[in-house]
């Protein structure tokens, strides 16, 4: 006997007919059971509400309650119960009704055994269409469970790197994936552990885990005064956005201290942090997250071992002007890919515009170190090696320490991003010149072809734009007026040494349209072509 997956409920005024619908079938053979039978309207909604049948079939006219009535109170606490209507009346507004309460069948009296059968197979089968459709909703609500804590280290991680910054998103993320952050103040420290690269792959990966381990185990402990969501963000690095909430005795600083402290006795390693300041609002942990890795990069010349609080290195001001990397880098890559002398001048009298920060030599040296670290990213990103354009890239990490005034500072970054800039389009002349030569050939032989600027650039593995770009400053014209000049000069060939007619010169050299062909020729020759042969 086959399981049984679905509960029947008839409703019939006449009980010989619900006798006849109960045997009519061998329902359990189907996989349903007759639950009940009930006598009127009043009567099955009695016996739904207490036993929940997944299928009613039901007679229309019933006393105190019709089939109509009876199946919208029904549905009011069993939405997805699926009913077939039966009924000795052929009434277009009875089948009317049935469709627009999304019935699946309605069903004529006297009931043959055939045409019930296949009404039932129709509800049967969207049956197990939902079940299975509720069972892989099921499984992938299960298999997101599971994946909650990559979501929620993913989601802090996409905070702390800028990834969301819609604060209603964040915070409606955050609900959903059960986050504790609150309203409150948010800061972050940077944690990286010193001479990572002195290890062996092994000890990387084991200490990886095992500090982080740590981490979060001393933030536990601290988690009565604030929250703390530790990440991993490279093997040797890792964030602790702290967010305090009505603690207004939290201590940073205390904590930072202790927590090295902690590490460097547990570990026997050498640990730096990078101590971002305070922030208010949910959006602004990726200026927290900013701050403290900017603080961390003065290990580069004070040294390891340390923990360098960003407040410090703005004491003084009430409004730091704090450096984005990312539009630091794309500024450079503009003025290492232009030189622009005069756009040069101006970027490096902008890094020390600000009066406030002329006799903070820590600001200084940061904006100096930023620079560096930019000009490295940008030329790794090229495929360069920094070493094989200047050796200044690396010795100015020494020669920073020896800065006798700011405009010392401005020239030594001047100097550097003119010699990388130079070197670069050095090597883009040459690279481009065999670009051009590929471009020339292909238009040389193929002029006589309907050519785009797709099809020209494609020979050199170029976008349109970019190939358009690099020939013009080579050459001083686009693609398509060296296309031009070309076909020009090969039609004013064919107009003194051939018989062809006009329009087959045209077609000779790649222009469909005659006029049109007439038009370009009387623009750059200042005659038709027709002029241009008489005068031969």
């Amino acid at each position: 006997m086959q399981r049984i997956l679905l509960k029947l409920l008839i409703v019939d005024d006449k009980p010989s007919e619900r006798e006849g619908i109960a045997s009519i079938i061998d329902w359990e053979s189907i996989g349903i059971s007759v639950v009940a039978t009930a006598e009127n309207g009043l009567d099955g909604i009695e016996k739904a509400r207490a036993l929940k049948p997944d299928i009613i079939i039901t007679d229309i006219v019933m006393p105190h309650a019709d089939g109509f009535k009876m199946v919208e109170s029904i549905r009011e606490f069993l939405p997805d119960v699926k009913v077939i209507f039966i009924s000795c009346f052929d009434n277009f507004n009875f089948a009317k009704s049935a469709i627009n309460m999304n019935a699946m069948g309605y069903v004529l009296k006297p009931i043959i055994a055939s045409e019930l059968m296949d009404t039932i197979s129709k509800v049967t089968g969207l049956h197990l269409k939902e079940v299975k459709k509720k069972e892989e909703e099921e499984a992938l609500i299960r298999r997101l469970r599971e994946n909650f804590p990559v979501l929620r280290e993913q989601l802090i991680r996409d905070i702390l790197f800028g990834f969301i910054r819609d604060e209603n998103a964040i915070w409606n993320k955050i609900e959903f994936l059960g986050i504790g952050l609150r309203n409150g103040h948010y800061a972050v420290l940077a944690v990286e552990y010193d001479d990572y690269e002195n290890e062996t792959e092994e000890k990387k990966q084991l200490y990886s885990l095992k500090i982080k381990e740590y981490i979060c185990k001393f933030c536990e402990k601290q988690s009565d005064k604030a929250g703390f969501f530790v990440i991993c963000i490279e093997k040797s690095r890792y964030a602790i956005l702290i967010n305090i909430h009505g603690h207004e005795e939290f201590s940073i600083s205390n904590f930072s201290e202790t927590l090295k402290e902690e590490l460097t006795a547990k570990f026997s390693l050498s640990f730096a942090m990078g101590v971002s300041k305070a922030y208010n609002r949910i959006t602004e942990v990726h200026r927290c997250y900013q701050e403290a890795c900017d603080a961390l990069k003065f290990k580069l010349y004070l040294g390891k071992n340390q923990i360098f609080n960003y407040s410090e290195i703005y004491r003084g001001s009430n409004s730091p002007a704090a450096l984005s990397t990312i539009s630091l880098q794309n500024d450079l890559k503009y003025l290492m890919k232009t030189g622009d002398t005069e756009e040069i001048e101006k970027f490096a009298e902008g890094l020390f515009a600000n009066e406030s920060f002329t006799d903070n030599n820590h600001y200084i040296q940061y904006v100096c170190i930023s620079i560096l670290y930019c000009l490295q990213i940008n030329l790794i990103e090229l495929n360069e090696k920094p070493d094989s354009i200047t050796d200044d890239i690396f010795a100015a990490f020494d020669k920073f320490y020896t800065l006798e005034s700011i405009d010392d500072a401005k020239d030594r970054i001047k100097n550097l991003i003119y010699s990388i800039s130079s070197y670069l389009n050095s090597k883009d002349r040459r690279r481009n010149k065999k670009v051009i030569e590929v471009l020339k050939k292909y238009m040389h032989e193929n002029y006589s072809k309907d050519l785009t600027v797709s099809d020209i650039a494609e020979k050199a593995y170029l976008s349109p734009c970019y190939a358009n770009y690099i020939f013009k400053r080579e050459t001083g014209v686009t693609l398509i007026e060296y296309l031009t000049r070309i076909r020009i000069e090969k039609a004013r060939y064919l107009l003194k040494n051939s018989l062809l007619k006009v329009y087959e010169i045209a077609e000779k050299v790649g222009y469909k349209s005659n006029s049109y062909f007439i038009t370009v020729f009387k623009e750059h020759c200042k005659m038709t072509p027709l002029e241009y042969r008489d005068r031969r």
